[in-house]
């Protein structure tokens, strides 16, 4: 991965890599063997993990700045607990409980935090983006794909009823059918479209210093194909393509990022 003809530097092992995994994994399985057998012991974890979290998440995002250098300089996660908190944890169930109303608002200092809180060397990244433009990407992104597919569900499941003599689309259980796939429309709706929108307003306010401006211009609709066709192709290769569908999508967001200097580069 290159930017202005420099290569970034990444210096964890796979010793590193595999001991945290390792830790975890032996972490999961200890609790839901003794979960299984004491389950009031889950009640008592699940609290514990919550109040980890934040630390965890730090503590990874730390991880994965330091280990990544350009022109041997090394980024930084500045992030603090009680904010990670807020922005990662509880943040997101607010936007739940209030029917998405809120989810835009909390995306954008979401991904404001995120960006603010990495640093180049002492250098501190910037994002400011605005409000409405998050709240527009919901509407384009969240919102109006998920009408459009409860139309086309509604539309599929009222013809299946009538064809299969069940009666009309309302007297049938597909009414709970439906229910269930718009929700998942949504959900897939938010993760490929609002996501990618969310991304490129993140990156279009970012700034390093008085230096570096960014861009991004991700398609939403290429990216859909991407992920599905390489899901695809993983799952009937038996992952054999796992390693080939990674670099596909990362060749494919690198493409879409543009980084531009203010000045001279070495400056």
């Amino acid at each position: 991965t290159r930017v202005f003809d420099t290569g970034f530097g990444y210096h964890a092992t796979g010793g590193q890599i595999f001991k945290g995994r390792l830790i975890a994994f032996i972490v999961l399985v200890l609790v839901n063997i003794i979960s299984s057998v004491q389950p009031l012991f889950g009640l008592v974890v699940a609290p514990i993990f919550i109040v980890l979290l934040p630390w965890i998440l730090n503590s990874s995002l730390r991880f994965s700045a330091r280990m990544t250098s350009f022109r041997n300089i090394r980024l930084n996660w500045h992030g603090t607990y009680w904010k990670t908190m807020w922005l990662f944890v509880i943040a997101p169930l607010v936007g739940l409980l209030t029917l998405g109303l809120l989810t835009p608002l909390i995306s954008r200092y979401y991904y404001s935090y995120f960006a603010s809180s990495h640093s180049y060397g002492t250098t501190r990244f910037s994002a400011k983006p605005k409000i409405s433009q998050f709240y527009l990407a919901f509407l384009l992104g969240g919102i109006i794909p998920t009408m459009v597919f409860g139309c086309l569900a509604f539309a599929i499941l009222t013809i299946s009823a009538e064809l299969s003599g069940s009666g009309s689309f309302g007297r049938s259980q597909n009414i709970w059918v439906f229910i269930i796939m718009l929700f998942y429309g949504f959900i897939f709706s938010m993760a490929f479209i609002y996501s990618v929108l969310c991304r490129n307003l993140m990156m279009q306010s970012l700034i390093l210093g008085n230096n570096l401006t960014f861009d991004s211009q991700i398609s939403p609709l290429k990216f859909i194909w991407i992920s599905l066709s390489n899901l695809f192709l993983t799952f009937i290769s038996v992952g054999l393509l796992l390693p080939w569908a990674k670099i596909r999508m990362h060749k494919y967001l690198c493409a879409m990022t543009f980084v531009t200097a203010i000045g001279n580069i070495d400056t």
